[in-house]
């Protein structure tokens, strides 16, 4: 999941040389993810008595490490980033553009604006995508029949992909040559149903991508494997119990084995 978000807010350079600590990254991400969800008693008592709560709980120190690993981190990408270059452009060659323009109407476009976009970036896209996909699998395989009904609904448009005007000059026409070598749904509406993403105006504003990154990462681990649980277990033994947080993760880890899918072979 942090891949393709990591491609979306950094282009090109995420996967490179760049981000060759990004084990570490990995685990910042994750201790954001526990400052974020976790008890802070200045959010409750703005005042000296919260703040002391909070140093003596560990909790300020946490946060403060975090801030000060995520800000070293995208002060690096800015530094590295080329937003001039052709190729994939991602979220920080936009905003590196937008800095550089100085004003925009009243507002002004710092680096300390475009850290804090990026850091929101990935503490919003990241957990959420991955917790959605996790209790996804986690449903799928205690219900065998619908994850069979699933893998069999998914296909790959390969008459797209063979007709997109950006990899074939002229696709409708015949050039062997060519070879040589070489229901409608309206998420913004205010509806009950999709209350998760908010609404209206308050609304999130990674809808789109949201759904994208998930719906794509679900569809690739459905069409290229079967899911099984472990020898010995069942699926009725799987806890589907909820932990609290911002975002409700499975209580317990979810531990699959999978199998190489063949199209058309489950029953």
């Amino acid at each position: 999941m942090d891949g393709i978000v990591g491609t979306v807010a950094f282009g090109n350079m995420y996967g490179t040389e760049h981000f060759a600590h990004k084990e570490h990254f990995h685990h910042v991400i994750d201790e954001a993810m526990v400052v974020r969800s976790s008890f802070s008693a200045e959010d409750y008592f703005p005042n000296t008595l919260g703040r002391l709560v909070d140093r003596l709980t560990g909790v300020a120190s946490l946060r403060e490490m975090v801030f000060k690993e995520f800000d070293a981190f995208f002060e690096m990408m800015l530094g590295q980033a080329k937003p001039d270059n052709a190729g994939c452009v991602g979220l920080i060659d936009v905003l590196i553009r937008l800095m550089k323009e100085r004003q925009q109407g009243s507002f002004t476009v710092s680096r300390d604006v475009v850290k804090g976009l990026l850091t929101n970036t990935f503490i919003g896209a990241v957990d959420t995508g991955a917790v959605t996909i996790i209790w996804a699998m986690a449903e799928l395989v205690r219900n065998p029949h619908v994850l069979n009904k699933v893998q069999n609904e998914i296909l790959v448009n390969a008459w797209a992909i063979g007709r997109d005007p950006t990899n074939w000059e002229n696709p409708e026409e015949f050039i062997p040559e060519r070879f040589k070598g070489e229901e409608d749904v309206n998420f913004n509406r205010a509806q009950f149903e999709f209350l998760p993403f908010g609404a209206g105006r308050r609304m999130c504003p990674g809808i789109d991508m949201g759904l994208a990154t998930t719906e794509f990462t679900l569809a690739n681990l459905l069409y290229c494997f079967d899911w099984e649980l472990p020898e010995g277990l069942r699926s009725e033994d799987m806890s589907m119990e909820e932990a609290g947080g911002l975002t409700i993760h499975k209580k317990t880890r979810l531990l699959l084995v999978p199998t190489r899918y063949k199209c058309g072979s489950a029953s």
